[in-house]
C-alpha cells in the first residue's frame, strides 16, 4: 500500500472504526497494519461506532432484528399505563420486532420525536425501553405525547410477568405490513442476547449485488454453522407476500363477484314467483276498485321492506366480521364504503325488479284474465 501511495501520489483515508471491527472480528493486529504505514501519506481519519451482536462487532451501517420491514411480525397484546400510572388503559395487540442497536440506523430510520435505542438499552440491567411508529402514537396516544408513558407486552400466559418499558422515541411509519407497505401500528423492542434466528441489515454505498459472496465468507469466518439465506435488497423484501395478497385478493374479488351474480338472480327468481303467486290477489283488488298505483305501492312496499330489513343485517354483520380483521396476521386493504354500497344497490336493484315486473305485468291484465289465471 505504502508502494501504490508513492506511485500515485494519493493519500490515504484511514477508517480506524473497521480496523477494529476487522480486529474483533477476523483478528487482524490493527497495531501491526497502522505501524506499518506511511504515517504521513494518512490525509483523513474517521471513527465511528457500532455495537456487539452474539460474539461479533458490527459498526453503525448494520444491525439485526427478529423481522425486517414488511415481513409481518407477530402481533402481541399489549397494555399502556393510564396517564395517573395507578391502572393499566384497555388492551389491544400490535406488531412487535426486536431490533439491535443500530437496525433503525441501518434502514435508514429518523426519529420523529424522542430518540433511537443507545447501546446502554441493551445493557443487562437497563431500563426496559420502547420505540413505536407513528400510527401506533396516533391510535393510542392521540392528542399526547407517547415519549416517556409505557406500555407492557403481555404474556401468553395470565401468570406470567413482562416488564413496563418506557416509549424513548417515535419513527415513521416502516411498512410493518406486506399487505400496505406504509401503513400498521409497530413497536419495536431491545434484540434479547440469545435468538434462534435474525435479519440482517446492512448499509452500503455499494452495488448490493456484489456483497453476497463477501457476505457469506465473513459470516463463514465468523461462525462456520451460521446458515446465510435469502440476501436480497429491502425493496424487495415481503415482494412475495405482496404477490400473494394481490393473487389472493384478485380471487377472492373474482368468487365474489360470482357470489354477486348468483345472489342477484337468486333473489330475483324467489321474490318474483312470490309476486307471481299474488297474480289472483291482484287482480280481486283491482276487480273491488283499488287503484293500480296503489296495489303496486302495496307489493313493492313488502319487498322494499325486506330489502331494508335484510341490508341492515347485512351491514351489522359486515361490520362485526370486520372487527377480527385487528387480530389477523395477514391484514387486508380497506376496500372503503364504495364496495357495500355496490352491493346493497345491485341487491336492491334486483329485488325492486322482481317485485314491479310481475306485479306490474298482472296489473296490464283485465281483472276478469287476472282473476282466471293459475
Amino acid at each position: 500500500m505504502n508502494a501504490l501511495v508513492r506511485r500515485t501520489g494519493c493519500g490515504l483515508l484511514l477508517d480506524l472504526h473497521n480496523l477494529h471491527v476487522n480486529a474483533v472480528n477476523l483478528g487482524l493486529d490493527a497495531d501491526r497494519f497502522i505501524n506499518g504505514l506511511d504515517l504521513d501519506a494518512i490525509g483523513e481519519i474517521h471513527v465511528a461506532g457500532g455495537n456487539s451482536l452474539f460474539g461479533a462487532y458490527l459498526d453503525s451501517h448494520a444491525g439485526a432484528a427478529s423481522h425486517l420491514p414488511r415481513l409481518d411480525p407477530m402481533a402481541l397484546p399489549f397494555a399502556t399505563e393510564s396517564i395517573d400510572g395507578q391502572a393499566p388503559s384497555e388492551t389491544a395487540a400490535a406488531p412487535v420486532t426486536e431490533v439491535s442497536d443500530g437496525f433503525l440506523e441501518s434502514i435508514g430510520s429518523k426519529t420523529v420525536a424522542g430518540r433511537l435505542f443507545t447501546n446502554h438499552d441493551f445493557l443487562p440491567g437497563a431500563t426496559p425501553v420502547a420505540i413505536v411508529n407513528e400510527l401506533f402514537a396516533a391510535r393510542f396516544f392521540a392528542g399526547s405525547s407517547p415519549i416517556g408513558r409505557r406500555l407492557k407486552l403481555l404474556p401468553a400466559d395470565a401468570g406470567g410477568t413482562a416488564p413496563w418499558r418506557e416509549i424513548v422515541g417515535v419513527v415513521p411509519d416502516l411498512g410493518v405490513s406486506a399487505g400496505d407497505r406504509s401503513r400498521g401500528t409497530g413497536v419495536y423492542i431491545p434484540l434479547p442476547a440469545r435468538t434462534s434466528s435474525l435479519s440482517v441489515a446492512i448499509r452500503s454505498a455499494r452495488n448490493p449485488n456484489t456483497l453476497a459472496g463477501p457476505l457469506r465468507k465473513i459470516v463463514a469466518e465468523i461462525d462456520s454453522s451460521a446458515d446465510v439465506r435469502g440476501i436480497r435488497l429491502l425493496e424487495d423484501v415481503g415482494r412475495e407476500q405482496r404477490s400473494f395478497l394481490s393473487g389472493m385478493a384478485a380471487a377472492m374479488m373474482a368468487l365474489g363477484a360470482i357470489a354477486l351474480l348468483l345472489a342477484v338472480v337468486s333473489i330475483y327468481a324467489l321474490l318474483s314467483f312470490l309476486v307471481t303467486r299474488r297474480t289472483r290477489e291482484i287482480g280481486i283488488r283491482v276487480a273491488l276498485g283499488a287503484r293500480r298505483a296503489h296495489v303496486l305501492a302495496m307489493v313493492c312496499g313488502r319487498t322494499f321492506a325486506l330489502v331494508t330489513a335484510g341490508a341492515a343485517l347485512g351491514t351489522i354483520l359486515g361490520v362485526w366480521i370486520a372487527g377480527f380483521q385487528s387480530v389477523m396476521l395477514i391484514r387486508m386493504p380497506d376496500v372503503g364504503v364504495a364496495t357495500p354500497l355496490i352491493v346493497i344497490g345491485a341487491l336492491a336493484a334486483a329485488s325492486i325488479a322482481a317485485a314491479w315486473l310481475p306485479a306490474a305485468r298482472a296489473l296490464s291484465n283485465r281483472p276478469a284474465q287476472t282473476l282466471n289465471s293459475d
